[in-house]
């Protein structure tokens, strides 16, 4: 799985990116696992926060299962829990968990419109998506 970079600060000197996975990432990563059928997902709610549990069928028929909550996120506090309780139980199983190793990426900013977003140190491009994420493993690796 490549790993995938999101900006979590943007300043005028420099903008920062840390990995991240995305939970469409870990159902992936599951199937490729655990098999579609292999494992399964619930929510429950422990002291008012929602926990995920993540069963997975192991190769002798017993079923695991790992469970965690979430945070919310800045868009969409409902779904954002939710979905981060399903990436951190996940990680119970080993996806995703070498991204929290890996250290945060600075790369210079540029303004448009009064806010500062990642460009590229040479070309002066702005990147996002898929070519931030190229950017930031480029980096990454460098670093390692």
């Amino acid at each position: 799985m490549k790993t995938r970079w999101k900006v979590i600060s943007a300043s005028v000197n420099n903008c920062m990116c840390v990995a991240y996975i995305d939970a469409r990432d870990v159902m992936r990563e599951l199937d490729a696992k655990f098999g579609e059928f292999g494992w399964t997902r619930s929510y429950n709610t422990v002291a008012g926060r929602p926990y995920c549990s993540i069963s997975v069928k192991t190769e002798s028929g017993q079923w695991i299962e790992r469970a965690d909550t979430g945070e919310e996120s800045n868009i969409a506090r409902e779904k954002g829990l939710a979905s981060d309780a399903f990436k951190r139980a996940a990680v119970n199983f080993g996806i995703g968990r070498d991204m929290y190793e890996m250290e945060p990426v600075l790369i210079p900013s540029k303004e448009f419109n009064g806010k500062f977003y990642p460009a590229h140190p040479e070309t002066g491009k702005f990147l996002k998506g898929e070519a931030l994420s190229d950017y930031c493993n480029g980096v990454a690796e460098k670093q390692s």
